[in-house]
């Protein structure tokens, strides 16, 4: 079984999230990674799966306030074409769903907590989806890569997908080409050992003021259990991320 992200490009690579997966979402700071898993939130809340997010770097507040700001994100264009009522009240009733479906826990700093609050979440709300903002920020005793070994297992004794964000290496920024690859994570790298999934985000946009991308966000598979490694696209509006066909006509 799997949870379709409804980016189209995107599930048919991977096949959605699936259960008993670990998957690593990446990118350098402020590039768009946070902004992604608010956009996977949305999406996944209105098929009114229950999702368990650690957020180790936000409150719970200002966490449930950027996923708003997602969900009512193209309303906030100045584009006619694309604001209706219609819309609005659309976006109102999806803010509902995104409520009552998403629990955030902002104090559980530490794996041993993340690990209990994850099985209690599961027996009382029977959780689809958990998301970890951001694995250099548990708190742990040993090595990262026992940690990252807990969540693995973790993800398969519930039996459902868990998403970490991670930072990569600023080395990343000295070069040319300044998309993503594997060995960026550097001091995290046993996450390329052990994750099902890692996609990276990156924005052309972010780094070139004259890019012939702008408003494009480039999401990365470079590594796939189920199939072949490529990069998708998506259109940023304001920070919500549609898939980009739509508005190609």
């Amino acid at each position: 079984m799997a949870i379709k992200t409804e980016f189209r490009d995107i599930d048919d690579r991977i096949g959605g999230l699936r259960n008993g997966d670990l998957i690593c979402i990446a990118s350098r700071p402020t590039v768009g990674k946070k902004v992604f898993i608010y956009n996977l939130v949305t999406n996944i809340a209105q098929k009114e799966i229950p999702i368990l997010i650690f957020s180790l770097e936000n409150c719970k507040s200002q966490a449930l306030k950027e996923i708003f700001d997602v969900v009512f994100a193209i309303n906030k264009t100045e584009d006619n074409k694309i604001y209706s009522e219609e819309r609005h009240a659309e976006d109102v009733r999806t803010s509902i769903l995104v409520e009552q479906n998403t629990c955030i826990l902002d104090n559980s700093l530490s794996i041993e907590s993340i690990e209990q609050n994850a099985k209690l979440m599961k027996l009382q709300k029977d959780i689809g989806l958990i998301i970890i903002d951001y694995l250099q920020l548990i708190k742990h005793e040993g090595t990262l890569e026992e940690v990252i070994i807990r969540l693995k297992t973790l993800a398969k004794e519930l039996n459902i997908p868990i998403i970490i964000l991670s930072q990569l290496s600023k080395e990343l920024e000295s070069r040319e080409d300044k998309r993503p690859i594997l060995s960026d994570f550097k001091s995290s790298s046993a996450i390329v050992d052990y994750a099902d999934t890692i996609l990276f985000i990156y924005r052309d946009d972010f780094y070139n003021k004259d890019s012939e991308k702008k408003y494009v966000v480039e999401v990365i598979t470079s590594k796939n259990k189920y199939g072949d490694i490529g990069t998708d696209e998506l259109l940023n509006i304001r920070n919500r991320y549609v898939n980009i066909e739509k508005y190609k006509e």
